[in-house]
Protein backbone atom coordinates (compact mmCIF):
# COMPACT_ATOMS: atom_id res chain seq x y z
CA UNK A 1 0.00 0.00 0.00
CA UNK A 2 1.35 2.78 -1.31
CA UNK A 3 0.20 6.80 -0.10
CA UNK A 4 0.96 9.35 -3.03
CA UNK A 5 1.35 12.49 -1.43
CA UNK A 6 -0.13 15.91 -3.48
CA UNK A 7 1.81 18.83 -3.52
CA UNK A 8 -0.05 21.81 -1.89
CA UNK A 9 3.15 24.27 -3.09
CA UNK A 10 1.78 27.22 -5.12
CA UNK A 11 3.49 29.82 -7.30
CA UNK A 12 4.37 32.45 -4.21
CA UNK A 13 7.12 34.23 -4.18
CA UNK A 14 6.07 36.09 -0.78
CA UNK A 15 4.78 34.98 2.69
CA UNK A 16 1.32 36.50 2.20
CA UNK A 17 0.94 35.60 -1.24
CA UNK A 18 0.13 38.42 -2.53
CA UNK A 19 2.05 40.53 -5.72
CA UNK A 20 5.45 41.58 -5.10
CA UNK A 21 4.37 45.43 -5.38
CA UNK A 22 1.41 44.76 -2.91
CA UNK A 23 4.52 43.32 -0.78
CA UNK A 24 6.73 46.04 -1.11
CA UNK A 25 4.21 48.30 -0.29
CA UNK A 26 3.68 46.78 3.04
CA UNK A 27 7.24 46.40 3.47
CA UNK A 28 6.99 50.31 3.38
CA UNK A 29 4.42 51.12 5.18
CA UNK A 30 6.16 48.99 8.34
CA UNK A 31 9.02 49.81 7.89
CA UNK A 32 8.61 53.79 7.27
CA UNK A 33 8.24 56.32 10.49
CA UNK A 34 4.87 57.50 11.05
CA UNK A 35 4.62 61.25 11.24
CA UNK A 36 4.66 60.93 15.32
CA UNK A 37 8.01 58.99 15.15
CA UNK A 38 9.01 61.46 12.88
CA UNK A 39 8.49 64.15 15.62
CA UNK A 40 9.98 61.96 18.19
CA UNK A 41 13.12 61.52 16.30
CA UNK A 42 13.48 65.49 15.31
CA UNK A 43 12.68 66.09 19.31
CA UNK A 44 15.54 63.90 19.72
CA UNK A 45 17.65 65.34 17.48
CA UNK A 46 16.94 68.36 18.70
CA UNK A 47 17.84 67.54 22.20
CA UNK A 48 21.28 65.91 20.79
CA UNK A 49 22.53 68.96 19.25
CA UNK A 50 21.94 71.17 21.82
CA UNK A 51 23.84 69.21 24.76
CA UNK A 52 26.85 68.88 22.32
CA UNK A 53 26.47 72.63 21.33
CA UNK A 54 26.21 73.40 25.23
CA UNK A 55 28.71 70.54 26.18
CA UNK A 56 31.26 72.48 23.95
CA UNK A 57 30.62 76.11 24.75
CA UNK A 58 31.86 75.04 28.29
CA UNK A 59 34.83 73.26 26.89
CA UNK A 60 35.62 76.29 25.33
CA UNK A 61 34.73 78.93 27.91
CA UNK A 62 35.75 77.42 30.95
CA UNK A 63 39.65 77.83 30.47
CA UNK A 64 39.34 81.42 30.25
CA UNK A 65 37.73 81.62 33.44
CA UNK A 66 41.27 81.11 34.70
CA UNK A 67 42.42 84.16 33.22
CA UNK A 68 39.31 86.37 33.76
CA UNK A 69 37.77 85.39 37.30
CA UNK A 70 34.46 87.67 37.73
CA UNK A 71 32.71 86.20 34.42
CA UNK A 72 32.74 82.54 35.11
CA UNK A 73 31.19 80.61 38.09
Amino acid sequence: MTTERTSTASNCSNYYCISDEDYIDKLHDYIFPSTFEWIVVVLYAAVFFGGLAGNVDETLVSPLDQWRPGLGS
